[in-house]
Formats: structure tokens, sequence, C-alpha cells
């Protein structure tokens, strides 16, 4: 059970983020990242989390200079994370604010593969790569065309494919 004030510190940090978690979470919000859902502010246990994906047990930190001191406390809270389950990915307000799209490749990448059987989200029409959406409409830049990208789907039982015996 989350205690009262760490509930209430969550909430007052969600209506006010920093600049760059404001950039982060623009890219996280939705299932942009792999279709996964994330929160933000998150309180989990004692403490607020940046960003938070529990169907994959994955936490997002996005450390400022404040963090710089406070390298014993995030280890501390890291092991306690780590304790219940969890992966913690801490990025600094650089990466973020200068090479946000490394870094959604980042956290997409510490996501399971669905050969796993977790079941990202993945297209038939493009050869089942995973799609990152990043930018203001979230649209790719240009849409798989079928007919380009056909030779990737399984043929259909009971028709022979050209080239086939």
């Amino acid at each position: 059970m989350q205690q009262e004030g760490t509930v209430r510190r969550a909430r007052r940090l969600r209506k006010a983020p920093t600049k760059v978690e404001a950039i982060l979470w623009r890219h996280l919000r939705q299932r942009q990242v792999a279709g996964l859902r994330f929160r933000r502010q998150v309180p989990i246990g004692p403490y607020v989390m940046d960003f938070a994906c529990f169907s994959q047990r994955l936490v997002v930190e996005v450390d400022g200079g404040v963090h710089d001191l406070r390298t014993f406390d995030d280890s501390q809270r890291d092991d306690w994370l780590a304790g219940q389950g969890f992966r913690v990915l801490r990025f600094t307000n650089g990466q973020v604010e200068k090479r946000p799209h490394e870094v959604i490749a980042a956290i997409a990448a510490h996501t399971p593969s669905p050969i796993s059987g977790e079941g990202v989200r993945r297209s038939l029409t493009d050869g089942g790569s995973v799609h990152i959406r990043i930018g203001e409409g979230g649209a790719p830049a240009e849409s798989p065309h079928p007919s380009r990208s056909a030779a990737h789907l399984p043929p259909k039982r009971g028709r022979k494919t050209v080239g086939s015996a």
C-alpha cells in the first residue's frame, strides 16, 4: 500500500513536470513505445518514479543536477526496486534534451522480444518490425505499401508460391 505522502507528492509532481520530463512524456504517452503503457510520476512503495511501465516492470528515471548529489540515494532506490522485480533505466537531462530518439530507442530495446511470448505489437505489412512512433502526429513518414512487403507474409494454405515445388 502507498504512503499517503508519496501519493500527494506524485500528484504534485505530475502537475508541474520539468521541461525534460515533459519532453520524454510526449514520446512515452499513449503507447507510442512498442505499444506499452507508461505512467508518469508513479508512486512505487515509498518512492515516486519519473515513468513506469508496470506490464514490463520497467522504470525510467531522468536525472538532473540534483541527482548528481544523490547517487547513493539513487543506488538504494534502484536496489529496492530490483528487489521488487523492476528494472531501472536512467538517462541524464542532456541525453533526453539532445538525443530523445536515442533515449526512446534504448527504452524500446529494454522491452522483451515477442519471440519470448510477451507480444509487442508488430505489423504484418512491414515484415514485423516494431514501430516506435516519435514526433507530433506520431505517424510514420511513409506508410508501408503491401506490394513491397508481401514477400514477408507466409503463403496461404493450399496454394503454392512462385518457386516452390
